[in-house]
């Protein structure tokens, strides 16, 4: 790639060799051929016809020597053509050779673009052309010609002709507006090449001082480094004080990035640690555990920030104004920036000293890049549609993104270098490493003295094993969520305003807060949702107290315990990889282990005999698979217990709790492969779809099955539960099934997975409608028919509502009247799979009004006349027609009354008989049943019923308390 730059002297046959030079940014290079375009990786470039010139605008270097040139595209090139070419070093002179009379050829090209540009200015300074027949038309023709007399006013040759005419003008005005807008477009065009032939010229000077700005750059850099090495933005804090590591010991550099508020797990009441907290901070670190957490090595350094994520310093209080919202977010940005900006954490042995430079730190990541790291640079990465996945190749020395790949991996080598600096100056000209065998005055970059005296550790090598992150341990663990569970819940978390209404007032503010920021409780369900009682006080009167019910809807707010294992509960605590979102679990985990901990060793007589009669009967070789066995079986047979405890010592428990123990336990360590198989030959025989075999702390076998269309009730729009069976099994082995009963598949603490079919994770994942359960739905579901039957007896119905509305009126308000809405169910909906009752809305009085009879009536408008100051409207309204109003409401709004057949619930949505009809066209909205008195009250809903139902029985359940 060397070209001979040639000078001639004025004397015959005399030339002169100067110097032999290679392409340089700023040269003229003229295409030898017609050089064909090409998008690979050796080269990006549109074809170029032969003898074209173009400026080589830059040089892109890899390991010392050139690797892509590129060329800058023509100016007078069309604009969509205006990209820059990129040819691979190794194949440019095969196409292109140096044209030194590039600015001859130049210079050229814009005189004949500025004589163009005039030439197009002189005819834009004439008048259009005009066409040459256009004169014959400069009369207008009389609207009347040919006419008999002359005195006609128009005739039909007259108006053709005019016609003819204005045809003709507009054609010739279209023809000079085009003829304008072509020399206006080609002046444009001509202008705007004519400012990328002055820009490219620009840009030839510019190429020439590029080498200047670049050994410029190079000595801004030295001087940066020297700044550094002498201490200028380098500060040094001593943190603790002690005996130093040994001298032979090597510096190990941590890779990793480490916030304090995450190792230490200090001031949690406050929000963490912060950059203000430097002595809580330097108190925490003279324990050795926690500087060996920190700092494995007796001699090593690691990046650290005060805070990991933000912190609220100041908090936004009720009433504020914006202003000051806005100033206490800036504040609070400001505060978080400042502790998350990064230092060094030194340590030698007891000695550990905090080094902080702003000009180096806040830019690294992580100490050092990794052979990971390192390999990304030269990966290209793209997406593959037909495998959905990302296809990653290597970018080698062949490929035109070598330079570039290599340009940002030594970018990113600058600041791992220039962190290596700050501690090679500090040894030269300070006390902070004399304790170390490191000898002053070397060359900390030089690749033999970091393999003599320095140690990295990566990312790759601190994952020691593999575990899933707390997130994942948590979510398998709440799996097993259900009543009777032992909970540890982060009561700050838990208690939102819907979770626990009981503790806000009306205005939304948390009135009564909890005793404790955790508690561990047992769960108990109430309307069908898990929930537990939290003791709590009034926010600003500690000596009142209640207990609130606190709904566990935040997943992320509780763990349970029952399955909660102690070692697993240490890892997490103390693991690095599992504390970077420490906030979210670290007070729930402390609480979790602390009564982990004490149940096990309260437990600890049961574990071993568990253990020991495992080893006596031959069914456990492993220790630690005996262990596990045991672990297991406790906890299933705890979960029988009513108070959620097992007796002291085996020798105190009950004989059939001792053998659910050690049953537990074998079927842990057993194969039921034989037993597995029948139970699927005897579903097959019966047409059932096993999902999964489990066993209790009972000692009880149970099978879950996917129910059967007869065993699904058509108005509930999505089944998600199964058929739950205790199983027996015979002498001849075949089982046999009892206690039938709906229930969701679901992880339960009281419960062993002996084996899961296919179908199992599908019915695991499947949740109840608004968390009801099989029983409830129904019994929400039949509430049309129990209504239905109280319409049989009008005037008692009557009653009950004049009674019910007297009274609401009477508790509800002193200074206006109240009269009480009713809801009476009325049927069954299913709208966009989601089930709901069919209800109508009736106000108490008028429907007395109009069901009742005539004494009922009187009795009506005479509450009417005494109670309103002004009753002639509603006495009015008494005699209008009457006509309920037709409506839904979610199944798990309604809320029964005591010895009422009407309900309350949010009202969800109205709807007429058009708009019915629209929905049973569109297929979102079915009416699966309608009651007699639903028929005989809306009688325009009976054609819209899937089945319609003359007589529906009364249900087995005829009272609801919630």
């Amino acid at each position: 790639m060397k070209e001979l730059t040639v000078t001639h002297h004025s004397a015959a046959g005399s030339a002169t060799v100067e110097r032999i030079a290679g392409p340089a940014p700023g040269q003229y290079w003229r295409a030898r051929h017609d050089v064909e375009g090409r998008d690979d990786t050796r080269g990006k470039y549109n074809g170029v016809d032969a003898g074209e010139v173009l400026l080589l605008q830059d040089i892109e270097q890899a390991d010392g020597d050139d690797h892509v040139i590129v060329l800058a595209p023509h100016p007078g090139w069309e604009r969509c053509y205006q990209i820059p070419l990129r040819i691979h070093a190794d194949d440019f002179e095969k196409d292109w050779e140096l044209a030194h009379d590039g600015d001859a050829v130049r210079s050229r090209e814009m005189a004949a673009l500025i004589d163009a540009m005039r030439l197009t200015q002189e005819a834009m300074s004439q008048p259009p052309p005009v066409d040459a027949e256009a004169l014959r038309l400069g009369q207008e023709p009389r609207l009347n010609a040919g006419g008999a007399t002359g005195q006609e006013l128009a005739t039909e040759d007259g108006l053709k002709a005019m016609t003819r005419h204005a045809d003709a003008l507009k054609a010739s005005a279209d023809a000079q507006v085009a003829w304008i807008k072509e020399h206006s477009d080609e002046l444009g065009d001509q202008a705007r090449a004519l400012a990328r032939f002055h820009q490219e010229k620009a840009s030839a000077l510019l190429a020439n001082a590029k080498n200047q700005l670049s050994d410029l750059d190079r000595l801004r850099g030295m001087v940066t480094n020297l700044e550094i090495y002498t201490g200028q933005g380098v500060e040094v804090l001593p943190l603790a004080t002690g005996e130093p590591a040994a001298r032979d010991e090597p510096l190990v550099i941590y890779q990793d990035l480490l916030s304090f508020d995450e190792e230490l797990l200090l001031c949690l009441d406050q929000g963490g640690l912060d950059h203000t907290m430097v002595d809580q901070v330097a108190k925490a670190l003279e324990d050795p555990a926690l500087v060996r957490q920190m700092i494995p090595s007796p001699r090593g350094v690691v990046l650290v920030r005060f805070r990991g994520g933000y912190k609220e310093f100041i908090r936004e209080r009720d009433g504020d104004s914006a202003e000051r919202s806005a100033a206490v977010g800036r504040y609070n940005e400001a505060m978080t920036k400042e502790s998350m900006r990064h230092h060094l954490l030194y340590r030698d042995g007891a000695c550990i000293t905090l080094i902080s430079c702003d000009d180096v730190l806040p830019n690294v990541k992580q100490l050092l890049p990794s052979a990971a790291e390192q390999a990304e640079h030269f990966t290209r990465r793209s997406f593959n549609w037909d495998r959905r996945a990302y296809d990653e190749v290597p970018i080698t020395r062949e490929d035109i993104d070598y330079a570039k790949a290599q340009r940002s991996q030594l970018g990113r080598l600058t600041d791992f270098a220039r962190v290596l600096v700050i501690l090679w100056g500090l040894h030269d000209r300070t006390e902070l490493l004399a304790a170390s065998g490191i000898p002053r005055f070397s060359n900390w970059l030089d690749p033999g003295f970091q393999r003599s005296h320095l140690r990295l550790v990566s990312l790759d090598s601190l994952i020691a094993e593999e575990r899933p992150s707390f997130a994942d341990y948590r979510a398998d663990r709440n799996r097993f969520l259900g009543a009777g569970v032992t909970v540890v819940v982060n009561l700050r978390a838990a208690m939102t305003e819907s979770a626990a209404p009981g503790a806000y007032n009306r205005n939304k503010y948390q009135a009564w807060v909890p005793q404790q920021a955790c508690q561990v409780a047992r769960v108990t369900y109430v309307r069908g949702r898990p929930t537990i009682s939290v003791a709590t006080h009034e926010a600003f009167n500690g000596g009142r107290t209640r207990n609130v019910n606190v709904v566990l809807e935040e997943p992320n707010a509780y763990l349970v315990l029952d399955r909660a294992d102690a070692d697993e509960l240490r890892y997490y605590l103390q693991s690095r990889r599992s504390r970077r979102a420490y906030a979210d679990y670290v007070a729930v985990f402390r609480q979790a282990l602390a009564h982990v901990a004490a149940r096990d060793a309260a437990e600890a007589p049961w574990q071993r005999w568990i253990t020991a009669s495992l080893h006596e009967g031959g069914l456990a070789c492993d220790e630690i698979e005996a262990a596990r066995a045991a672990r297991l079986a406790r906890a299933v047979i705890r979960a029988s217990q009513r108070d959620g405890a097992l007796p002291a010592d085996p020798a105190d428990a009950s004989a059939a709790l001792r053998n659910a123990a050690l049953n537990a336990a074998h079927s842990a360590l057993a194969d039921h492969g034989a037993r597995v198989a029948t139970i699927e030959d005897w579903c097959a025989a019966q047409g059932w779809t096993p999902v999964a075999l489990t066993h209790d702390g009972r000692d009880r076998w149970h099978l879950y099955r996917e129910a059967t269309e007869a065993e699904r009730d058509p108005r509930i729009a999505q089944f998600p539960w199964c058929t739950r069976s205790r199983l027996a099994f015979g002498r001849d082995g075949v089982p046999r099934a009892d206690k039938v009963a709906m229930a969701l598949y679901q992880r339960r603490a009281g419960e062993e997975i002996i084996f899961a079919w296919t179908s199992a994770e599908r019915w695991a994942a499947a949740a109840a409608p608004a968390g009801l359960t099989h029983e409830r739905m129904l019994s929400l579901l039949d509430l049309p028919a129990a209504t239905s039957l109280a319409f049989d007896d009008p005037h008692a119905l009557v009653d009950a509502m004049i009674a019910s509305a007297t009274h609401y009126n009477r508790t509800h308000s002193k200074r206006f009247v109240s009269r009480e809405p009713c809801l009476f169910p009325i049927g069954t909906v299913i709208e966009k799979d989601k089930t709901a009752l069919l209800v109508i809305f009736v106000d108490a009085w008028e429907a007395a009004h109009a069901w009742g009879d005539d004494a009922q009536k009187k009795r009506v408008r005479e509450w009417t006349e005494r109670t309103y100051v002004n009753p002639a409207g509603a006495l009015s309204k008494l005699d209008r027609p009457f006509a309920p109003t037709v409506g839904m409401v979610e199944l798990e709004d309604i809320t029964m009354r005591t010895g009422t057949p009407w309900l309350d619930a949010l009202y969800r949505t109205r709807s007429d008989k058009d708009g019915w009809e629209n929905g049973r066209r569109a297929g979102t909205r079915r009416l699966t049943t309608l009651s007699p008195a639903g028929a005989r009250l809306v009688p325009w809903l009976v054609p819209l019923c899937d089945t319609p139902t003359p007589i529906i029985n009364a249900p087995k359940e005829t009272t609801h308390g919630t």
